[in-house]
């Protein structure tokens, strides 16, 4: 996830498209909402060097549509300073988003259409704690306008001050402490991020990228037979620990899908099959060409934080931003580190039934009580999906309808396999949150 985020920024600077990581968002599509983000030119601000165009009634980005021209994006941006059109872009500074210093960037296909567009926000705190105060705003605003996020991450590389909340920002700032946040209409998916690395923030941005018009025009090959291989794979090395026996890490299951942007996907979940729990468990895939030459790599993190020993979660691993046309096989590894903490337990899943909805997608709706002895918050349910074979063929997740969960009290939730149409012959649901400081 970490190299994810970070390869995030290059989407400012360079036509790279971005897709989210395929998890559910809860809802069936639903018409890209106009924006509700605050726009502010500064004084300074000069018009762009074309004439005048009418806005779009109902637009994709700002005031534009996916697969418009550089020309006819030129003639519609009127905010900030347009700073040059590089390449395939189009670049404007002297803007402010919800307060912020921006960079913003147009991005267009090969044939000169736009696919994408962000902001890159610029403003520079001394503290660097604000700068999840304005990750959290700008989150907000877009939960205004699109709903709950289809996928919601805060990723610990390292949890030196994970109890520590006073000093998220300087995790944030050293690269232990990544934030990102995503959602999907029918023809966008957007991207919320921050993360930094040698005591600065590095990648602080919101993307949107077309689901219509596509980075590139697509190899006239045909699709290649995908042939996983399933071969053992062996136990990294853990994290030296008071104990002589130490916790492996082993995949399980898993299968591969390409979604609707042409992204390869492997869905799978792996077990702890040691006696000492894990934490950051960290799936990676090499892939490879008809050859057997190494043609990409990608890694992401197990859905369920820590894992007890015998426990399974699982995972959804995506290629982007490559889409990986000359694709044969591919190979999973797992790595973990062992810890001494222990999940929060006594959070079940009392009751719960699963259709078909109306448009296709595969919804659970259940309840889950805190049996815990705590208050609860951020308890989240994760579903694996599995095939008639018991081979793993999606999993997504969603948290309880209430924000936190006191002693002995339930809370409803509502999972969808939104935006993937699957049917699954049976799944299983898992539970994790945190006690209330």
């Amino acid at each position: 996830m970490k190299k994810v985020v970070l390869g995030l920024l290059v989407l400012l600077l360079l036509p790279v498209l971005f897709s989210c990581s395929g998890e559910a968002a809860g809802a069936p599509p639903t018409p890209t909402p106009t924006p509700v983000l605050t726009i502010t030119p500064t004084p300074s601000s000069s018009p762009s060097p074309t004439p005048t165009a009418t806005p779009l009634a109902n637009p994709d980005f700002r005031n534009v549509a996916w697969g418009m021209t550089r020309a006819e994006v030129l003639a519609i941006e009127k905010e900030g300073r347009y700073l040059a059109q590089s390449g395939n872009q189009l670049l404007y500074d002297d803007l402010k988003v919800e307060g912020l210093d921006t960079l913003l960037s147009y991005n267009f296909n090969i044939e000169g259409k736009l696919y994408s567009a962000g902001y890159r926000f610029q403003q520079q705190h001394s503290n660097p704690t604000i700068y999840i105060y304005d990750y959290n705003n700008v989150k907000d605003k877009l939960i205004e306008t699109y709903g709950a996020p289809s996928s919601d991450k805060i990723v610990w590389a390292d949890d030196l001050w994970k109890d520590d909340p006073n000093n998220w920002g300087m995790a944030v700032i050293t690269g232990y402490l990544i934030y990102l946040a995503e959602w999907q209409t029918e023809a966008t998916e957007i991207a919320l991020f921050l993360s930094g690395d040698n005591y600065e923030v590095t990648n602080f941005g919101l993307v949107y990228t077309s689901r219509i018009v596509p980075s590139s025009t697509p190899a006239p090959s045909p699709t290649p037979t995908l042939t996983p291989t399933r071969t053992p794979i062996p136990a990294a090395t853990p994290t030296p620990g008071p104990t002589p026996t130490q916790a492996a890490g082993e995949s399980l299951s898993s299968s591969s899908y390409r979604d609707d942007s042409g992204y390869f996907h492997i869905v799978g979940e792996v077990s702890n099959g040691g006696y000492a729990n894990v934490e950051y468990v960290k799936i990676v895939a090499t892939y490879y060409d008809q050859q057997e030459n190494v043609i990409g790599t990608d890694y992401t993190y197990s859905e369920l934080d820590i894992l007890v020993p015998g426990q399974k979660s699982p995972f959804d691993l995506s290629s982007y931003p490559d889409k990986l046309p000359s694709l044969k096989q591919y190979r999973i590894q797992v790595s973990y580190r062992t810890t001494t903490d222990e999940p929060l337990s006594g959070l079940t899943v009392v009751s719960h039934t699963a259709k078909t909805d109306t448009y296709g997608y595969y919804e659970i709706v259940g309840e889950v009580k805190n049996t815990s002895g705590t208050t609860a918050e951020y308890v989240k349910i994760v579903a694996t999906y599995y095939d008639s074979g018991g081979t793993v063929i999606g999993t997504e997740y969603t948290y309880t309808s209430l924000d936190q969960l006191a002693v002995g009290q339930t809370s409803p939730f509502t999972m969808s396999s939104y935006p993937r149409k699957i049917q699954p012959t049976n799944y299983s649901l898992q539970v994790q949150g945190r006690a209330v400081k």
